[in-house]
């Protein structure tokens, strides 16, 4: 998957070594919230950037693997209402059932004029939300910020 990500028709790498130890180092190590029956929180982020690595670098559940495919009701929910997570209680439910407790942002994305890029729109720029109760950042490196969903 790394390779094919990489250098294959595209100006630079999509995930640089950096960013693969950001995830590792920060998404990497237990937390107490993944002592859950559900297993160790997922990671969000749009597939069209790097989060798609995100989970795989730190043996986390990734909410969406593909940028090709039909997304379930919650993540429907997530990947367009993110910004609302303070203030709609049904954001949170949906973060709460999927198991979600991190968020990827990557501005640098491969096929930005893909037609189905639109649909992680709520993903992208999560730094515009500066403030918005249980979305707190945790780690940043080049293009990438993770952030931890709190509160939920």
């Amino acid at each position: 998957m790394a390779q094919n990500y990489s250098r294959v028709g595209y100006d630079s790498e999509l995930v640089s070594p950096a960013e693969l130890r950001l995830y590792a180092d920060v998404l990497g190590p237990a937390t107490a919230a993944d002592a859950t029956p559900a297993g160790r929180q997922g990671v969000l982020g749009d597939p069209f950037g790097g989060a798609m690595f995100a989970g795989l670098y730190s043996d986390r559940p990734n909410a969406v693997n593909h940028f090709v495919g039909v997304l379930d009701p919650d993540r429907m929910l997530l990947v367009l209402g993110l910004q609302h997570l303070g203030t709609d209680p049904a954001v949170c439910a949906a973060a709460r059932r999927l198991n979600i407790g991190y968020v990827v942002d990557d501005s640098h994305r491969i096929w930005p004029g893909h037609n189905n890029a639109v649909s992680f729109a709520g993903l992208h720029d999560l730094g515009r939300l500066t403030g918005v109760p249980g979305l707190i950042p945790i780690g940043r490196e080049g293009s990438v910020t993770v952030y931890r969903i709190t509160g939920c």
